[in-house]
């Protein structure tokens, strides 16, 4: 077993190299997020911070260890969705149209139903009595 002094180059030998991987995840995660907003221009951050806390022998009194404790964070802007404007009701919801989301007053197409499959011998696809789905608001 071999003993390392703890620095920047050493980490990925510490545990397995598990300090060291939280860390490039958190470099790969500021990079996706770049990759993913190129037009937002506030800063991405990675942060690799070390906590020392002292360990005195019981008796002593003596400096015996420090425990050294990692906090790896990946800061990225807030994700923010335009406004959407939403028609509240008397039950306590919020109504929104799907195919005009800014708009929640604008009313869908009315329903028309396809006209029926035919298989390619000229006869009927449909089991007699089925309902077209219609979905409800």
């Amino acid at each position: 077993m071999a003993q390392y002094q703890l620095n920047l180059k050493n980490l990925q030998e510490l545990d397995n190299g598990k300090c060291a991987a939280a860390f490039n995840h958190a470099i790969r995660s500021i990079v996706a997020d770049i990759n993913d907003r190129p037009a937002d221009r506030a800063k991405r951050k990675a942060v690799l911070t070390v906590m020392a806390t002292p360990i005195l022998h019981r008796e002593s009194a003596v400096l015996e260890n420090v425990n050294i404790q990692f906090r790896i964070e990946a800061k990225t802007p807030v994700r923010q969705t335009s406004e959407y404007p939403m028609k509240p009701t008397n039950d306590g919801l919020l109504l929104f149209q799907s195919e005009s989301p800014f708009d929640p007053n604008q009313m869908g197409l009315p329903y028309e139903p396809a006209a029926e499959s035919v298989n390619g011998d000229g006869e009927d696809d449909s089991a007699e009595g089925d309902e077209p789905e219609v979905e409800s608001i």
